[in-house]
């Protein structure tokens, strides 16, 4: 009698998997393949979540200044930014395009950074399989079914920014350089990865401390003679010595004016190390790469986990570096340390799940799973599309509506330490930011610390020259420029040292020739942090 409910239950159990045994192989296959392919739909139809407004505010002053430099003004002199010319170069190509196509630029760079992500995501899925850890059934599509979510889905208002470029291109990249470990990879396909990480790689000088971990082990592990014949690092070496090329010959004043402001002014403006490991967009990582270090390196010792993990350590190094541990900075060393995190979870799956390969579906179910676990969490705190939901209430978009009133010329000008939300304001209004300083960040810069004298402003005569340099170019331009609009930031981005608040207006205003120019301009009033004034009209 008691045996009776054990039987009915074994018979309970078993029947589904003699149902299953009556399906052919073939139908099981293709609903499993199915599936995953629903998997793999859902992050690159996301993706169509970005075409709509807002677009990154740094991807669009970087589109700005690519099509002030194409529509004729000089490039680091009289419109200036931080980046080295390969970027601007890069955000050129949306331009164009908009002038062949009439397409706005911001819709073409998101078109061309989901095809980014695609491209990425189907050469990641070609590494995986040739990695060692790939021939397990689950990281075969688990492992590039998590680099496709961070890749396009967990970027949210970040999509399309620098940082976002270089994970598209150095993830392949640290793939593939966990299979050149072993042996010789597919020689198009690592032709194709590396020429795709030198572009990504090149991009910002932070970004070359990864390629250098990463090549730096490999010499290691395989000795100087197999690092001199691969072809990979002499690929990304190439795409430095054009973008130096670049900056030397066709761009020199980014050497001579641009780079000597912001070394100036710029670096001034951050953190120290330890707050950017333990700030809030760091923390957890560095935390959790302290834990998958050893066990990438000395439990698991497969190569292909170690370059995930130097992946991961040089976006460390390259936010440390940068000093200001702001999201989009922490976002390759985030995303190299969900990735590597996820290969290892997989591998150590597929190792007690020795029976894989007779169940597809259940690999389909586990990545998807996988998936889940890496999805949920990320969206509780980053909510899908909270940007683009609330954009038609946002002060960017109620600043367009002050634009198409009170800028009949559609050109502005603005005294603010803030990009937004000027951007991606401005690009979407088609109007004109004078100025060859999108923010004042050189200011900013200067005055990062307080004077020894206790002074608000520096005195003209004593000042530094390249304060004078940037004090001069700023009333410069908005003599040139008369904007309908100035905007002045009444929070000014400054330490406050005195019993005053640095005033942008009154640090300009001790220039003749900039307080003249300010008769022609009446206070109109206040508009969220700033004060407007209106040109008056002719």
């Amino acid at each position: 009698m008691p045996d009776r409910p054990i039987q009915a239950l074994t018979i309970a159990v078993d029947r589904p998997r003699s149902l299953d045994r009556a399906w052919s192989p073939a139908s099981w296959l293709a609903g499993s393949r199915a599936a995953l392919a629903l998997l793999y739909a859902i992050p690159i139809m996301f993706m169509a979540g970005y075409l709509f407004p807002p677009i990154n505010h740094d991807v669009a002053t970087l589109i700005d200044i690519a099509r002030r430099w194409i529509a004729g003004e000089r490039l680091y002199a009289e419109v200036i930014d931080v980046n080295p010319p390969l970027t601007i170069i890069l955000h050129a190509i949306p331009v164009l395009l908009e002038h062949w196509t009439g397409l706005a630029a911001t819709t073409w760079w998101v078109m061309l950074t989901m095809a980014a992500v695609v491209s990425a995501a189907l050469a990641c899925r070609q590494l995986v399989a040739l990695a060692p850890y790939g021939k397990g059934h689950l990281a075969r599509d688990a492992v590039p079914l998590v680099v496709l979510f961070v890749m396009a889905a967990a970027q949210s208002q970040e999509f399309g920014q620098r940082e976002h470029f270089m994970l598209l291109a150095g993830i392949p990249y640290a793939l593939l350089a966990g299979i050149r470990a072993h042996r010789r990879p597919p020689h198009k396909l690592a032709l194709a990865v590396a020429i795709a990480a030198g572009l990504g790689f090149a991009l910002k000088p932070y970004f070359l401390v990864i390629p250098a971990l990463i090549e730096g082990y490999l010499l290691l592990r395989r000795g100087p003679r197999a690092a001199l014949r691969d072809p990979v690092p002499w690929i990304i070496g190439a795409w430095v010595a054009v973008h130096a090329g670049i900056m030397l010959f066709l761009t020199p004043a980014y050497l001579t004016y641009t780079y000597p402001i912001a070394v100036g002014t710029y670096l001034a403006i951050g953190m120290g190390p330890l707050d950017v490991l333990f700030g809030s967009a760091m923390a957890a990582t560095t935390i959790a790469l302290m834990i998958l270090t050893p066990i990438a390196f000395f439990l698991r010792r497969e190569p292909g986990f170690a370059t995930l993990c130097l992946f991961a350590v040089g976006g460390v190094i390259s936010c440390v570096a940068q000093g200001k541990g702001w999201d989009y900075h922490a976002m390759p060393a985030v995303s190299g340390t969900i990735i590597l995190l996820a290969a290892l979870v997989v591998d150590q799956l597929d190792r007690w799940l020795a029976t894989a390969a007779a169940a597809p579906q259940r690999v389909t179910a586990l990545a998807g799973s996988l998936l889940a676990l890496v999805a949920y969490p990320y969206f509780l705190v980053n909510p899908p599309f909270a940007y683009q939901q609330r954009y038609e209430g946002s002060i960017a978009r109620q600043l367009g509506d002050v634009i198409a009133v009170e800028s009949p010329n559609r050109r502005i000008m603005a005294l603010s330490p803030g990009i937004y939300p000027f951007f991606p304001t401005v690009e979407y209004e088609k109007a004109y930011l004078a100025g060859r300083f999108a923010t004042m960040w050189p200011i900013q810069g200067l005055y990062a610390e307080c004077l020894p004298n206790g002074h608000l402003y520096r005195d003209l005569d004593t000042a530094p020259a390249i304060e004078k340099q940037v004090f001069t170019a700023v009333i410069d331009d908005f003599i040139k420029a008369k904007p309908d609009i100035l905007f002045v930031d009444r929070i000014p981005g400054i330490p406050r040292c005195a019993t005053e608040v640095f005033d942008y207006l009154a640090y300009f205003s001790r220039d003749p020739r900039f307080a003249a120019a300010m008769k022609n301009y009446d206070f109109a009033y206040e508009f969220d942090r700033y004060n407007i004034w209106r040109r008056k009209r002719d």
